[in-house]
């Protein structure tokens, strides 16, 4: 249903764990998502308020400390969750970054 949406292409790296110096490392995935501009303040991780000023919405499953490169953007996801559909799987998935 949200796929006719998805009409913009972009890179999400998924976080798949650190290496041997602490450095954050990422599997590159190429994506089909919907990313609008908004300003709104959301719950990081550690439960603080912080400012967000774009989200995006994709079919793949997204996470906090995930990234994303649309354009000449890379940014990182502050927060995400998934919207279920009537079935109660998951539909699309919302991250904000």
């Amino acid at each position: 249903m949200i796929e006719s949406y998805l009409n913009q292409d972009a890179v999400l790296y998924r976080r798949t764990g650190v290496n041997q110096y602490n450095e954050p490392e990422y599997e590159q995935i190429p994506i089909k998502c919907r990313y609008e501009y908004t300003n709104r303040l959301v719950r990081d991780a550690q439960g603080e308020q912080v400012p967000s000023d774009a989200r995006f919405f994709t079919t793949e499953p997204v996470k906090p400390g995930d990234r994303i490169v649309i354009g000449e953007e890379d940014r990182m996801v502050i927060t995400a969750g998934g919207q279920p559909d009537l079935s109660g799987g998951i539909e699309f998935y919302e991250a904000a970054v």
